[in-house]
């Protein structure tokens, strides 16, 4: 699943600016913690070619690939290390691409084979992650068949939603107020 994705991605990066690599240790990029050990690498990673003067390589994106089937904790570890990684390099965008084979990804995508496009708190993390894209394939797309369709979701780690898209606290309803009576001048 992993060797297609990076066959797809090569076939359309731009070769002379950008470089595609797998299996990249997160140690690399100076990127550490708890929720990772010293040997944890990503799927892939989208770099900048160097330019003179500079001779590195500039990481710009972080992409980690799921099955739906995997034990629910390996897609929370996964949204973790992007997490830190997020936090440690802010400048990189990190996503996680989750694939469901012939059922609905409920997390991700809601009952009519849609993303579900809401903020999600990552735990033990200040991050949160979004859904970007869903793609399905099914031999019909009738309401039948959402829960036996292909899935691939794109999703992606960000930092603290706009203050407009946040979820508001919950105060209290406005009293109600009395009418006042005018009284007019006769």
């Amino acid at each position: 699943m992993v060797a297609e994705l990076c066959n797809l991605v090569q076939a359309h990066l731009p070769k002379k600016e950008q470089q595609l690599r797998c299996e990249v240790q997160y140690s690399e990029l100076n990127v550490h913690s708890d929720v990772m050990g010293p040997l944890a690498r990503m799927d892939l990673l989208i770099s900048s070619r160097p330019t003179p003067p500079d001779d590195r390589f500039k990481p710009r994106i972080a992409i980690e690939v799921k099955r739906y089937g995997a034990p629910k904790k390996l897609i929370a570890a996964d949204l973790q290390r992007l997490a830190a990684l997020k936090t440690a390099k802010p400048n990189m965008r990190a996503f996680l691409v989750v694939v469901a084979e012939a059922s609905l990804p409920k997390e991700f995508v809601n009952t009519d084979g849609e993303a579900i496009s809401k903020y999600v708190a990552i735990p033990d993390t200040e991050l949160f992650h979004k859904v970007r894209r869903v793609l399905k394939a099914s031999p019909t797309f009738r309401k039948e068949q959402i829960g036996v369709a292909q899935y691939v979701c794109l999703i992606e780690v960000l930092p603290k939603p706009p203050k407009s898209v946040r979820p508001k606290t919950q105060t209290a309803p406005p009293s109600p107020q009395k009418p006042v009576k005018k009284t007019m001048p006769r």
